[in-house]
């Protein structure tokens, strides 16, 4: 009987420890770094996002003085890690959708941090492959980091 009972401890110990890591892989954020806009850049952002709710991703860069955010359109057919392995996240609607900085393009590498580490211990140095997108035809917004008051937004490259 002792050891049923003890069986029976172990089965359930063990399946509920299984339900537990499968609901936390789906639905856990506890590893990402949030990023909200302010409300106004935060409004014009929906709208636009009202023509393209899938596979979206935004651009963020940066000079002295502005901040410039695009909504961009990730293409499925193409790998692309940075935004597929990015924690960085923004939250707008409720929703959490990848974000990457332009600097991105200059010092990250399109290895994770496993693939790095064993290129490392067989002393391979990671390639700096870059990426190219181009943000022709994108939505964007330009506005001052002070006072978040926008400079102009629309889409680029389009008449």
């Amino acid at each position: 009987m002792k050891k049923c009972i003890a069986i029976l401890t172990f089965f359930l110990l063990s399946t509920s420890c299984t339900v537990s890591k499968k609901a936390i892989k789906y639905s856990d954020e506890s590893h990402t770094i949030v990023y909200l806009m302010p409300n106004n850049i935060e409004e014009l952002l929906k709208m636009a996002m009202a023509k393209r709710q899938e596979n979206i991703y935004f651009e963020l860069w940066s000079n002295d003085s502005v901040y410039r955010i695009c909504i961009n359109q990730l293409d499925e057919k193409l790998h692309n890690p940075w935004i597929q392995n990015s924690n960085r996240k923004l939250f707008i609607n409720g929703k959490f959708f990848p974000l990457v900085f332009d600097l991105d393009r200059t010092f990250a590498i399109t290895d994770n941090g496993d693939e790095l580490l064993k290129k490392l211990a067989k002393e391979k140095y990671p390639l700096l492959n870059r990426k190219l997108s181009i943000n022709e035809g994108v939505y964007y917004i330009k506005f001052k980091k002070v006072s978040n008051e926008v400079i102009e937004s629309g889409y680029d490259g389009l008449k």
